[in-house]
């Protein structure tokens, strides 16, 4: 039988890779290239990104990564990884430019939620309140 994939079975490098391109992404870029100069660890890097993906969306623990792999989309360029949102394909751009329809404006992207992390720091700093008033 094979083994629960959890968020935590990855390295601390997945959630920076996360973040940096969802940062960027939310900054107005359509794109957020990683270059491995090597096509097969770009491919072996987005496989692992997906299982991630799908660990986060299965574990209750990180609704604000959850937010952020979201709609987000990789593809591969030769060596390199590229992050897209989902609702911004050029593929998509080029039909409509060819059946000269209007352009779409991309959907407002939704708010992330509070971390559990922060949650968690905001009890841990009510129990030391009430533990040195005491």
């Amino acid at each position: 039988m094979p083994r629960k994939i959890t968020p935590e079975s990855f390295d601390s490098t997945y959630e920076t890779l996360l973040t940096r391109a969802d940062s960027v992404l939310r900054a107005g870029a359509s794109e957020f290239p990683v270059d491995f100069g090597d096509p097969k660890i770009a491919h072996q890097v987005r496989f692992r990104c997906y299982q991630y993906f799908k660990a986060l969306k299965s574990s209750p623990a990180r609704p604000d990564l959850v937010a952020m792999a979201q709609g987000l989309s990789l593809r591969l360029a030769g060596g390199a990884l590229v992050f897209y949102r989902a609702d911004y394909d050029s593929t998509a751009d080029a039909i409509r430019a060819a059946l000269r329809l209007p352009e779409v404006a991309p959907a407002p992207l939704a708010p992330l939620p509070a971390s559990t992390l922060d949650s968690n720091l905001v009890a841990l700093r009510n129990l030391r309140t009430k533990g040195s008033t005491n």
